[in-house]
């Protein structure tokens, strides 16, 4: 996953996932980026959350019985 400004300046990467990333969405303060991770495979997704710098990155819904159909962080 690459972040960069407003104007597409200054690209870098901040994490890689196991997987296609897909349908990121910012928290309302910016900090916390949500986002899918596919994993073509398996045929499953997952919801992952990292801080905005890449660090802190954790699944969500780990213990939810669909968890391998969440998707979509809005």
């Amino acid at each position: 996953m690459f972040v960069a400004n407003g104007d597409g300046s200054e690209p870098h990467k901040i994490y890689t996932a196991a997987g296609s990333v897909f349908a990121a969405r910012f928290s309302p303060n910016g900090q916390r980026i949500r986002f899918s991770i596919s994993d073509s495979e398996q045929n499953t997704t997952s919801l992952w959350e990292i801080s905005k710098d890449g660090t802190q990155p954790y699944s969500l819904l780990a213990d939810w019985p669909y968890k391998t159909t969440a998707c979509c962080g809005n």
